[in-house]
């Protein structure tokens, strides 16, 4: 119980380190202002909470800068690809709304498209850490994330899950 307090003991290590992430997180919403910049914004705090946690380094703002501007390019060309797939899915679903309220289709539209947005929600989920971890082409990165999130359909559900409930606690908790 004696160590507990220390500065370098296990509770005062977990708090730093929920700090820091909060601090990226700040980080990512400022970098993350200019929308054509999100992509590369959520592979550098991806990076961040990497080094952080996981590599147990310091060096907070270097490190979200580093994977910043080293995945500037692919990243905001996977981001391009990403905003045309999500406008043409949102247009897609506005139409059907609107087709739906007005009696000219069933559910069973709204339903598909439903499938169809949590499974590009899946892979976009991965696209961004695979930018940071592997070298690749976009090509194949966009393949290959597809790839991992339907060949691992039970981890991917869960990921999903996971992020639902941080976008509901995210919109209904005050911030």
């Amino acid at each position: 119980m004696r160590g507990l307090f220390n500065y370098d003991g296990p509770l005062i290590t977990f708090f730093s380190k929920i700090g820091d992430c909060v601090l990226l997180s700040v980080l990512w919403v400022l970098f993350s202002l200019p929308v054509i910049t999100l992509g590369a914004a959520t592979t550098a705090l991806y990076h961040g909470v990497r080094k952080v946690l996981k590599d147990d380094q310091n060096g907070l703002f270097s490190h979200f800068w580093e994977g910043f501007r080293d995945n500037f390019k692919q990243s905001t060309l996977i981001w391009l690809v990403v905003l045309a797939i999500l406008a043409v899915l949102g247009l897609s679903g506005r139409s059907a709304w609107i087709l739906f309220e007005a009696g000219q289709i069933t559910k069973l539209p709204l339903i598909l498209l439903g499938v169809v947005y949590a499974l590009v929600i899946l892979w976009i989920l991965y696209l961004f850490p695979c930018v940071d971890r592997f070298e690749s082409t976009v090509g194949r990165i966009l393949r290959s994330c597809a790839q991992v999130a339907g060949l691992n359909l039970l981890w991917s559900l869960m990921l999903l899950l996971i992020f639902v409930l941080a976008v509901v606690l995210a919109v209904w908790l005050p911030v």
